[in-house]
């Protein structure tokens, strides 16, 4: 159980650096749903799998888009949509 504790946070630190590193560039994403909790909010992935949060206009599910990154975690990116 230890190991695998150290394993994932270690795994954390090496995927928060990597999605740190995302911030300020723009990323195109596959919107999949509007959050459940905050109509204005979104989520959807980029081609590499990362799944973003995304505030702004809202799109179709199914759309791509162009997302701004705000900010990154161990646990995603967050970002806001940019106008076509």
């Amino acid at each position: 159980k230890e190991r695998l504790q150290r394993l994932q946070t270690l795994q954390d630190s090496i995927t928060e650096e990597i999605n740190a590193a995302m911030v300020g560039s723009t990323v195109e994403i596959l919107v999949e749903k509007q959050d459940k909790n905050i109509s204005s909010r979104y989520r959807g992935r980029t081609p590499h799998n990362t799944l973003v949060e995304v505030s702004g206009n809202l799109p179709r599910e199914g759309d791509m888009i162009a997302v701004r990154i705000e900010s990154g975690s161990a646990r995603g990116l967050r970002g806001f949509a940019l106008n076509d």
